[in-house]
């Protein structure tokens, strides 16, 4: 019995959630979605993907990047790094975490080194 609730535990804990990003009124056509799951350490596994994405230089004001956030439950705030689209405004992300997720927010920015948003927040998810 105790096996059982141990591997259900094991089981529960790894499956991967799906959130999907609400319309943005910056990109409304963009297609977003981040799936979370946890690695056996168990830190938290984010895979971002986008569609119809605008790339960065088309926004107005034109910025140079997008940039994806997390929001933690404990440990602040952190630049996760470039969100950077292809040709066919497509954009992907990946990245693991030690921190517990809060939210997860992308901004368009001229600086890819900052450690606080400055720029044009294009949407934002709770985790």
């Amino acid at each position: 019995m105790k096996k059982t609730i141990i591997l259900t535990f094991l089981i529960l804990a790894s499956c991967a959630s799906k959130v999907k990003f609400p319309i943005s009124n910056v990109t409304p056509g963009a297609e977003i979605t981040v799936k979370t799951s946890k690695d056996d350490n168990g830190n938290s596994k984010l895979e971002l993907n986008a569609k119809y994405l605008t790339a960065p230089e088309r926004l107005s004001p034109s910025k140079k990047y997008y940039l994806v956030w997390l929001q933690t439950k404990s440990n602040g705030l952190h630049n996760l790094g470039r969100l950077d689209t292809d040709a066919s405004s497509k954009a992907s992300f990946e990245t693991i975490t030690p921190y517990e997720i809060d939210e997860i927010f992308i901004t368009a920015e001229d600086d890819a080194s900052i450690k606080y948003p400055t720029g044009q927040e294009i949407t934002r998810a709770k985790l």
